[in-house]
Order: structure tokens, then sequence, then C-alpha cells
């Protein structure tokens, strides 16, 4: 199936390029999504009120000490294993960073980012690293054979997403399309060996019709449940119409192949499914829905692997809000579930407490029937930004929501964690994981549509618990660049015990 899988697509590939060779018109990937911003919600869609390359790039975090990061415990994971190229892609920068635990070994994790982002989507190349040491030492490795940079034949890849199965096998999701033509497509590339090494990508939906966006992925390790192994991959997609539907597919023979996508809705539109998986093998999905102008979290649910889905409910509206300068995870939300008792939690950042960007979090205790008011997560004073959180919990059941976090009208920026130890439903006061604050105007550039650009950290950051511990990462410009004389956006992590 996986091979045949793989001539289709390669067969495809050449079809379209040798169409596109020949079209009086070349399509362009920048113009069709420009084309559709208005009607259409892609992640990032929302406009910073400021444009960085009005504002002077002055270095406010101080001289780099790495002294001081390892005393925190801020450990470097990427070491820049693309080369750069002139021309194709910002060297030296790492984005969009998510992470994952073994649920059978807490000392393996898995990471992927983005790994030379361009300005106007996309990635050169995506990037795993992996750990055998709960996080103090990592390996590195370009996702195999996905794009041109990494021997394959799309051009661009985004949204890196990864998750451990069973039998010590990782999943990591992607999207991979091209500039040139409307082929793209969401895929799996696995790991049988725990992360080490990755097989060639399965195509997960290829098309030409419509653009398949912000895909993610879980898969079921519950020891009882009677689906335990199946993998399910969440995304959107966008078509010509304007339309814009949330799907998923699944897999029962561990990713080598993968059903027809079922549709969620039909309603509205749509974006940034994550599926989350009970211990008794109940599937919930939960996106952001767009319907009269008004933005929902809203979920549907299955019980039976993913064949027929309940009617989508509300959990939350969001007030959507952004942080001038930068583009945030605005447009999206993190879940998390905890293994043991079943309860959900969903994080995003809220206008609804401050004139500033905060975080908010709702949870379910009796899956799903009834979720809290949103309540703020993120402490301090109100002028202080913090935005596009991540959610875990650990074995103990605490749940952990990390955050990046800046004053109002600064640059300068921190990763902020914060544990509750009653389900949600208190926080501890955050704790600062940053060994020292750096500035987000080292990080990547991004072009707005239709028109602006802003610093970029990722539309979202990854958080994993372990048994006690929690292990964030995120991106920060603490290196000094090799190729300059500013700084370098980098994936780190720390490992935190509550």
């Amino acid at each position: 199936m996986k091979s045949k899988t793989l001539f289709f697509f390669f067969t495809l590939v050449l079809i379209i390029h040798s169409a596109s060779a020949i079209s009086e018109t070349r399509f362009s990937r920048t113009r069709w999504i420009a084309e559709r911003s208005p009607y259409v919600w892609f992640s990032g869609g929302l406009h910073p009120l400021a444009k960085p390359e009005n504002v002077p790039v002055v270095d406010e975090s101080g001289p780099s000490d790495f002294l001081s990061l390892l005393k925190m415990r801020n450990i470097r994971v990427s070491r820049d294993i693309l080369p750069g190229v002139t021309g194709s892609g910002q060297s030296e920068t790492q984005t969009e960073p998510m992470i994952s635990i073994n649920p059978q070994n807490p000392d393996s994790l898995i990471a992927g980012y983005q790994d030379n982002r361009f300005n106007d989507g996309g990635a050169r190349a995506l990037t795993y690293a992996f750990s055998q040491d709960a996080g103090r030492r990592w390996d590195e490795g370009l996702v195999p054979n996905l794009t041109l940079a990494s021997g394959g034949l799309m051009e661009r890849a985004s949204d890196p997403w990864v998750a451990f199965g069973t039998e010590n096998r990782v999943y990591y999701a992607s999207i991979a399309f091209n500039e040139i033509d409307p082929l793209n497509g969401v895929f799996i590339n696995i790991s049988t060996d725990g992360g080490r090494t990755f097989g060639n990508p399965v195509a997960v939906a290829t098309s030409t019709q419509v653009f398949n966006d912000k895909e993610t992925v879980a898969v079921d390790n519950g020891i009882d449940s009677p689906f335990r192994g199946n993998v399910y991959v969440g995304w959107d997609t966008v078509a010509d119409d304007m339309t814009q539907i949330p799907v998923i597919a699944r897999s029962t023979d561990g990713g080598l192949s993968f059903s027809s996508p079922k549709k969620l809705t039909r309603r509205g539109a749509s974006i940034g499914v994550v599926p989350v998986v009970a211990p008794d093998g109940t599937v919930y999905a939960i996106w952001v829905q767009f319907i009269g102008g008004q933005a929902q979290i809203v979920f549907a649910r299955s019980r039976n692997s993913g064949r027929k889905w309940s009617k989508p409910r509300t959990i939350a509206d969001l007030q959507l809000v952004e942080v001038p300068g930068l583009r945030t995870g605005s447009l999206l939300h993190m879940p998390a579930l905890d293994p043991v008792s079943g309860a959900i939690y969903v994080v995003w950042q809220d206008g609804r407490f401050a004139n500033t960007v905060q975080v908010a979090i709702s949870r379910s205790l009796d899956n799903g029937k009834t979720w809290s008011a949103p309540q703020r997560v993120s402490d301090g004073p109100d002028d202080r930004h913090n935005f596009t959180p991540a959610v875990a919990v650990n074995e103990a059941g605490q749940v952990a929501v990390s955050y990046y976090s800046l004053p109002q009208g600064s640059f300068r920026s921190d990763l902020r964690l914060s544990v509750s130890d009653d389900n949600g439903r208190t926080f501890n006061p955050s704790q600062r994981i940053t060994a020292k604050s750096f500035d987000v105007r080292f990080a990547a550039g991004v072009a707005l549509q239709p028109s602006g650009s802003a610093f970029f950290l990722g539309d979202y950051q990854g958080i994993a618990g372990g048994v006690t511990a929690f292990h964030p990462l995120w991106i920060a410009t603490f290196k000094k660049s090799e190729l300059n004389s500013g700084k370098q956006a980098d994936a780190f992590t720390a490992s935190v015990q509550p």
C-alpha cells in the first residue's frame, strides 16, 4: 500500500509540473491565498497593528550567556543542520515547535519544527529531533523525502506535528505544497525506532482542487481501548468556492494507509482541527469555527474509531486579538486530555480579560457534557501580553500551561509556565522558564495578507507531560548569528518539575 501511494503521488507531481510548464497563467500559491484571505481563515490571518519593518531592531536581551542558560536548564534543541541558501528561506531560523513524550518511556522525547522559514509561507524543510535522556541531549535529522531540500519533490512544508504511538512508533505529520503549481497534501512520516530515523512520507490526502491546511495527528495509546494503535489526522480544506471544511482521516494499520476523510461539519469556516483520544478510545476533535463573524471553539466526538461523529458543540466563544508586530496563535487553540481521568483541557489566547492578549482555559471533567466558563491562566500586570499557549497533563494529573509573555510596547519576551494542582480550577503563580528575555525581532519574518509583515515564533508551541515533569518546547533568539550581527531563532526546551 505504501509503495502504491508513493508511486501515485510522484506520478501526480510529474503531471502537475508538466501542466504548469505549458500553462499560460503561471500558478502562484501566494497569490491564491491572498485572493481568498478576505473570505476564509488561514492560520495567522489577523493583521498586527504595527509593521515591524518600521521598528529599529536593537537587541534588548543583553549579551549571550550560555552559562545562565545551562543554569536554568534551557537546552538548545536545534543546530541549524540545513545549510542556508541565498534567496531560499530564512537561514538559521526555526519556527513552530511541537513535542511529544513516549507514554511507555518518559525519558524518550520527539520534537519537530520548521527549518528555514519562507517569508510568504512554509519552510524549505522540516526537522525532527529526538532525546533518550529526558531532554538533556538531542540528535537531529531532516524529515526525509518531503521537500526538495530533504530529497523529496515538494517545494515547501509547514505545520510540523509529532505524536508517539504504540510499539515505539512516532508519527510526524505535515503539509507540503508548491508555490508554482496547485499540488499540495497532508503527509505522515513514520519512525519505528522511537524517532531516531523516519521513513518516506505517506500521503494522507493530496489535491490540486483544495488547499489542505493546518494538520495535526493523535494516536490511541489506551491500554484498554478497543482501537489501540489507531492514528487520527485532522485538517481543514480550503476550496475555490471559499468553503473551509474540517475533516479527519484514520489509519488502522500504523499509518501505512488512511481512510477517506470524514467531514466534521459543513457550516461556516473552520481551522485547527486537533484530535485527542480518551483512555476508552473515544476521539474528540476540537477546532475553531467562524459563523456570522463570531469565532467559537467547538468539538465533536466519535465513539467508534472515527467512523461517525457527533454534531459540533460549543466549548467557548473567542475574542480574537493580536500582539502588535507579531503573528501569534490568535486563530488557534491547544487541547490536552488526561490519560488517566479523561478530563479535557483547552487553552487559547483571548482579549476578554484586559486590553492586552491573555491566556484562557476551559475544562470538561465529564467527557464533554459540560465545559467551564473561560478562565484566565496568565498572571502578572494587565499591560503584559501573554500569547500562543500550550497545555499538557502529567501522570500525577497536574495541568501545565506554557505561553510567551512580553510587556506592552516591547519586543523582549519570556516563556512562562503555570501549573494547576486541582484539575485546572486554580493555577499557581507562573514560573519564568527562560534564563533571560529574548528579542522576538530576531525571529522569522512573515508576510501578512493582504499587506504588512510581522515577526513569527509559530502559530503554536509544544509542551509534553511526563511522570511528574513537564517539557515545554519554544522558540527563542539567544545565540549570536554566524551570518550577520544579529541573533538566530532556535528551538529550546527545559525539564520543569512543578
